[in-house]
């Protein structure tokens, strides 16, 4: 009967060293599809160093209050970002300026980008008011009238 017990104590034991073998197999194949996937998806957006378009509404929100609020973190890198498109005009400037509009996940809240783009020569090559937009560009800055102002420099809107 003792033997018995024996046996049984050696066939668990084979089976939790199969077990564990399986598992650190299954881990590794997990790890690599998911490198793949991550660097497959890197690949498409290789250019971009802030790619709004692929967080959900709430990380949007919070990177762009954050690049308002603490806008030298972003100069220089290229930004990309969706939201609905305005512009207003500013009488002491003479000019109109172009904001791409990113609400909270609640739409109670907003944050504007603004953006230059450079393949616009006035107002009606924009798109209309309230349209949903798409740009990327790189986030600089410049002074007007002794204020220094953030935008994208975007060459292409969608």
């Amino acid at each position: 009967m003792l033997r018995c017990g024996e046996d049984q104590i050696q066939s668990v034991k084979i089976y939790t060293i199969r077990g564990q073998v399986m598992k650190k197999t299954m881990a590794a194949v997990l790890a690599a599809v998911m490198l793949a996937v991550f660097f497959t998806s890197c690949a498409s957006h290789a250019s971009v160093d802030v790619d709004l378009t692929v967080m959900n509404s709430q990380m949007v929100y919070s990177t762009v209050y954050d690049m308002v609020n603490n806008p030298d973190n972003y100069l220089g890198k290229t930004v990309r970002i969706s939201g609905l498109f305005t512009y207003n005009y500013f009488e002491p400037t003479d000019k109109d300026y172009y904001y791409c509009i990113v609400p909270d996940a609640t739409e109670c809240c907003q944050q504007g980008i603004e953006f230059i783009w450079s393949g616009a020569s006035s107002t009606s090559d924009y798109p209309e008011k309230n349209a949903r937009i798409t740009i990327s560009g790189v986030y600089g800055s410049y002074d007007e009238l002794g204020i220094t102002y953030y935008y994208l420099s975007v060459d292409s809107i969608a």
